[in-house]
This record gives structure tokens, C-alpha cells and sequence, in this order.
């Protein structure tokens, strides 16, 4: 999750690009901000179905570069040199299906030291 601030007089499209150990990946659909949009809290879905490129896995275990791109359709758009957008409060939220896990492993913890 993040907030972004699009500036621009038309709309735009971020998208985020991920590398690492297993190649380049890219999410096939990201956020969609109108122009001029003021800040806004978008979430672009890091979740293995929402991206292609290279090994899904391989790259999500050792990200060594995230960046923002102009995805739309399903693939990168060169952005018009006259769009301007901010990028704040970039948070990773674990999906659902993990965060319960890890719950679950907590109370486990807890459980058994009492």
C-alpha cells in the first residue's frame, strides 16, 4: 500500500517492477489515478498471480530493486515525459492467507511458553 500524488494533466497508471534472484518481474495491473488526483492510498497486489516476467518465487525471496512503472494492459507504457507524481507511506502488507499464518505460529509460540 502506498499514497500517491499524480500531479499531471492526464491519468496514470503505476505499476511496480521488482528484481532479483530470479529475474525481472512486473505486476500486470497496478493502480489507476486521475489527473491532477491529489494523495491518494492505492494497493498494488505483489500476490504471484499478479505478476510475470521471471521466477516468480526466486525474485519475491531475494528482491534486490523495486521500481514504479506505467503498466497498462498487462505491460510497461514508456510514461509522457510531462507526468509528475509523488510517492509516500510505501508499506508492504502481508496478504491475508500469510498473515494468518503467521498468527498462527505466534499463538503456538505464546501457547507454549505459558
Amino acid at each position: 500500500t502506498l499514497d500517491i500524488n499524480n500531479l499531471s494533466a492526464i491519468p496514470i497508471h503505476p505499476g511496480i517492477e521488482l528484481r532479483g534472484a530470479g529475474g525481472n518481474l512486473y505486476t500486470f495491473t497496478g493502480a489507476t489515478l486521475p489527473a491532477n488526483s491529489g494523495w491518494t492510498s492505492v494497493t498494488i497486489s505483489l500476490d504471484p498471480g499478479n505478476l510475470g516476467g521471471g521466477v516468480v518465487l526466486d525474485t519475491l525471496a531475494d528482491v534486490t530493486e523495486l521500481r514504479f512503472r506505467e503498466i497498462q494492459g498487462g505491460s510497461f507504457v514508456i510514461p509522457n515525459d510531462n507526468t509528475t507524481a509523488y510517492y509516500d507511506n510505501i508499506t508492504a502488507v502481508p496478504e491475508p492467507a500469510s498473515l494468518a499464518l503467521m498468527s498462527l505460529g505466534a499463538c503456538a509460540v505464546l501457547r507454549r511458553r505459558g
